[in-house]
């Protein structure tokens, strides 16, 4: 089961573009990193701006042996990639978050560097803003996962639609929001620019039960 409280996941994540980032997802559901001995659960997901793919495994097993440099030719062709291991802290809503549910709205992702020494802190505070949008009209699941070794916090969320998310940003910031790009840019100036959320919606491509 992916978004496993009980379970280490790892987040991968692709810095593509639109004309690469079909492409990019299909090489991602096939890539060997997702079938190893100890991975339980995986899911491709393809952002709809076309400039991220991200792909979510769940572990069991030698979860390290992920983090070993092998040929990923997902990588290959993005801009960047990075790749982390992230725990559970805590999910609202829809236990656990849905991921392959249809009927479950958008996939909301967002994967977002803190420093190292406000990672507690700031990760009580994403799990506090959860609950917050989880008393929203639309929102159905919320996910927080804290780095493990690294300064990075994940989030994994099913909103009916993107202007639902967007307007539960504005109802509990009073900050004026339309999209996810909107979001991001209000969020990294309530903090001066020293988290910068990255949130992106996304589509479903490919996961363990597809392939």
């Amino acid at each position: 089961m992916l978004l496993n409280r009980k379970r280490l996941h790892i987040f991968h994540q692709y810095d593509v573009s639109p004309a690469n980032a079909d492409e990019v997802a299909a090489l991602a559901g096939d890539s060997t990193l997702a079938t190893r001995m100890g991975c339980e659960d995986w899911a491709v997901h393809r952002s709809r701006d076309g400039k991220r793919v991200v792909r979510v495994e769940a572990w069991s097993g030698d979860w390290r042996a992920a983090m070993i440099s092998e040929p990923d030719h997902a990588a290959a062709m993005a801009t960047r990639t990075e790749r982390h291991a992230y725990r559970w802290k805590a999910t609202g809503g829809v236990v656990p978050t849905p991921v392959d549910d249809l009927a479950a709205g958008v996939i909301v992702i967002d994967i977002v560097p803190v420093p190292r020494l406000v990672l507690t802190p700031v990760t009580a505070f994403t799990i506090s803003n959860g609950k917050k949008f989880n008393r929203e009209p639309g929102c159905i699941s919320t996910t927080v996962l804290k780095g493990v070794g690294v300064g990075r916090i994940a989030t994994y969320a099913r909103w009916r639609t993107e202007k639902d998310f967007a307007n539960a940003f504005q109802a509990t910031t009073g900050k004026p929001a339309c999209n996810a790009d909107d979001i991001n840019a209000a969020a990294a100036k309530m903090t001066f620019g020293v988290i910068r959320p990255d949130y992106h919606i996304y589509d479903l491509v490919a996961n363990s039960r597809t392939r």
